[in-house]
């Protein structure tokens, strides 16, 4: 966020990463993945490429992958999928956050984009869904308790 409380940005980060979100953007901050300039949003696919790719392979001994919140440019980004797939479909406990189908309608609106991401999030969504593996959660704040426990559920049973 600028000191307006405009978003201006988003970053890429690790879960056990020791760092605080910034209150206000800084010029310099590291894997930031899609920007707002003057001329509208940019993406730097690289970050994904990369950094993600990496935090996703390189899980080594954790016990748990978590990512949140996937369903945006990185659906176009395709080294970094396969990454994502492969977490999905492994032996590790995941736990994700898949953007809804509304909130990506909203977000597509908003800042345009690539028409086939919608197939992609669509196509990212039912390989949850058919792995007998995974289990696809719908969040609303009235069954925030409801989920919040099969959440835990899933984290004492799956480590």
């Amino acid at each position: 966020m600028n000191k307006s409380g405009d978003t201006v940005g988003f970053r890429l980060a690790s879960a056990k990463e020791e760092w605080e979100p910034k209150v206000c953007y800084e010029e310099g901050l590291t894997n930031i993945f899609l920007r707002r300039t003057i001329e509208g949003m940019v993406s730097y696919p690289e970050v994904f490429q990369k950094e993600g790719r990496k935090l996703l392979t390189s899980h080594g001994d954790h016990k748990l992958i978590l990512m949140d919140e996937i369903g945006g440019v990185e659906l176009l980004i395709p080294e970094f999928m396969e990454a994502v797939y492969a977490c999905i479909n492994g032996s590790k406990p995941c736990i994700g956050v898949i953007k809804s189908r509304n909130n990506f309608a909203m977000m597509m609106a908003r800042n345009g984009g690539n028409p086939f991401a919608f197939r992609l999030r669509d196509e990212l969504e039912e390989s949850v869904k058919i792995s007998p593996h995974n289990q696809l959660l719908t969040y609303h704040r009235k069954d925030e308790e409801a989920v919040r426990e099969k959440i835990l559920k899933y984290l004492r049973e799956g480590i």
